[in-house]
């Protein structure tokens, strides 16, 4: 995939800023996962609520153990493919929801992928998401927030705004 910023680098502090969402339930549970070492139900749903309300009912049918196991193998490998592989076994999980997950527990390697952000970089909504894709957005996130000077998360905030 060839990405392409629409707007200047040095307007990713400016446009993080006009970000407005309240997330402090979603952040909170992120920590939550991110010291207990997986996501347990309540944080995952909320999470799930957060990124898109539209697949709820499905996220809810995994259960608290599946939960629980799926996230701990994604928030423990060192391996990426296994860890997104593990999420996207849960019921209402592709990933851009897995991206979240990650994201909230992990926020410094890990972008948010959403149609938002992927059109502030000049790419049109795929019609569906591959582990190729994923890691291209990544690498292109991880030398975007270099260059600029902010962390992912300011990073997810002004892609998504600008979306």
């Amino acid at each position: 995939m060839k990405f392409c910023l629409r707007f200047p680098e040095s307007g990713v502090p400016e446009l993080a800023g006009r970000y407005s969402d309240d997330d402090t339930v979603v952040l909170d549970a992120g920590l939550r996962a991110r010291q207990q070492g997986f996501y347990d139900e309540a944080g995952f749903l909320a999470v799930c609520r957060w990124k898109s309300p539209r697949r709820l009912s499905l996220c809810a049918k995994n259960g608290p153990i599946f939960i629980e196991d799926a996230t701990r193998i994604a928030l423990t490998t060192q391996h990426e493919r296994l860890r997104l592989s593990a999420l996207t076994s849960l019921q209402g999980i592709e990933y851009p929801r897995a991206s979240a997950l990650l994201h909230l527990a992990y926020p410094a390697p890990n972008p948010i992928l959403d149609f938002r952000a992927l059109a502030a970089i000049g790419i049109s909504q795929p019609s569906g998401y591959s582990f190729d894709c994923w890691w291209s957005y990544v690498e292109f996130c991880h030398a975007l927030a270099v260059s600029t000077g902010v962390d992912m998360h300011t990073l997810d905030r002004a892609l998504w705004h600008f979306g």
